[in-house]
């Protein structure tokens, strides 16, 4: 079907057309009006060693001395808390919230903190626990290697208790889908629609003409009969005429 003949079908069959417009534009309305509101709390936490860790004597900009190794210790206690049950222990305790910590792999030792949650102050919550829980890591991996305190690694936190913002994306998806949705099934209804109607009214037309036909059958079998008939009396006229001379 050529694109002037699928628009002729959607002009023929406006009402239609109209009618699914409306029941989009409420699904779009009740979209934005239910869906909740996702919001966000995010955070970094960066890995820094002490400034003596290059030696008493001369003590260095802990900013500037980002070694390799931050940046490992980073990879290991994202993996940790992002793991399974590290989840389902915050599950657990209480916090339900969403979250995912990642290392950020252009800025070194920076781990990146992300809760989602449609209640901020849960999302908040969450992201303020997390942050613990990057500093226990820590501790944890360093507990028992008998690290000297010049070169122990510690965090510090870079988001300066940011609150949690409002995110749309759960809405702007939830209109995406019903809105697509709605001009498929829009396009497959008329379709549809137009069809069925042409159906009918093909067969409308042809029980409009059986009767016609029928009449004219009628009319031809009646004729043929006459015939038959007249052709046999006909016949028989002489066969009689000999029996009466007789």
């Amino acid at each position: 079907m050529y694109f002037t003949e699928a628009l002729a079908v959607l002009v023929r069959r406006w009402y239609v057309v109209l009618i699914c417009g409306i029941a989009v534009t409420g699904g779009l309305f009740l979209a934005v009006k239910e869906v909740p509101t996702q919001y966000q709390a995010s955070g970094e936490v960066l890995l820094l060693l002490p400034p003596a860790a290059t030696g008493k004597g001369t003590p260095s900009n802990p900013y500037l001395n980002l070694q390799p190794g931050l940046t490992t210790m980073a990879t290991i206690t994202a993996s940790e808390l992002n793991s399974k049950p590290v989840h389902r222990e915050f599950v657990k305790a209480g916090f339900m919230s969403d979250y995912a910590i990642g290392v950020s792999p252009d800025t070194g030792p920076l781990l990146l903190v992300t809760v989602k949650d449609i209640d901020p102050e849960e999302a908040v919550a969450t992201r303020e626990e997390v942050m613990r829980r990057v500093t226990q890591q820590l501790d944890t991996l360093q507990r028992g290697l008998d690290v000297p305190e010049t070169q122990r690694v510690y965090s510090r936190r870079s988001d300066s208790s940011r609150p949690a913002e409002a995110v749309p994306g759960a809405k702007i998806r939830a209109c995406a889908v019903i809105g697509g949705g709605g001009v498929v099934a829009t396009i497959m209804i008329v379709f549809l629609v137009d069809r069925i109607a042409r159906r009918f009214r093909r067969k409308r037309a042809a029980e409009q003409l059986d009767p016609d036909l029928a009449d004219t059958e009628e009319h031809h079998r009646l004729k043929l009969a006459r015939s038959v008939s007249e052709d046999e009396d006909d016949g028989g006229r002489p066969g009689k005429a000999r029996d009466a001379a007789r």
